[in-house]
């Protein structure tokens, strides 16, 4: 239960990179969570309701009371808290990619803007030189 709520709080964590670069790079952190930390943790929890699952029957066959663990740690419990979890996976997934999308077209208005600050110094240039060369130009005599 500790690691799923110190997980989920992670995943709630909004602060992300400003870089196309390092927001790759959290991505490919996240889907090494997926692939390889979350999976062990899945496999745990299964174990743990199959374990419970095995003591209930061997309770009921012998006729005894059946074990209820505390407040908090039921199998219920730790499915909701697998749920939230689960959701906020997606809500992460859902970021990371629309953020990426973001700095992607951040990126295309930036080249856009400096192709146009170029055009722009050059046609600057093109006039300043056209201007200078006007003026040096010698002026004609009037015939007279």
């Amino acid at each position: 239960m500790k690691w799923i709520e110190a997980t989920v709080n992670k995943l709630d964590d909004r602060t992300l990179p400003n870089m196309i670069e390092a927001l790759q790079a959290e991505q490919t952190s996240f889907k090494s969570y997926r692939a390889d930390e979350k999976p062990p943790k899945f496999k745990e929890k299964d174990s743990l309701e199959a374990k419970l699952f095995k003591i209930q029957t061997k309770l009921r066959t012998q006729n005894r009371t059946l074990y209820r663990p505390p407040e908090g740690r039921l199998i219920a419990d730790v499915n909701k808290a697998w749920s939230v979890l689960e959701s906020a996976e997606h809500d992460r997934q859902v970021v990371l990619v629309e953020e990426l999308k973001r700095l992607s077209k951040l990126e295309q208005v930036g080249l856009i803007t400096n192709r146009c600050c170029f055009i722009l110094k050059m046609s600057f240039f093109f006039l300043c030189s056209l201007r200078l060369a006007l003026t040096k130009r010698p002026k004609s005599r009037k015939p007279g």
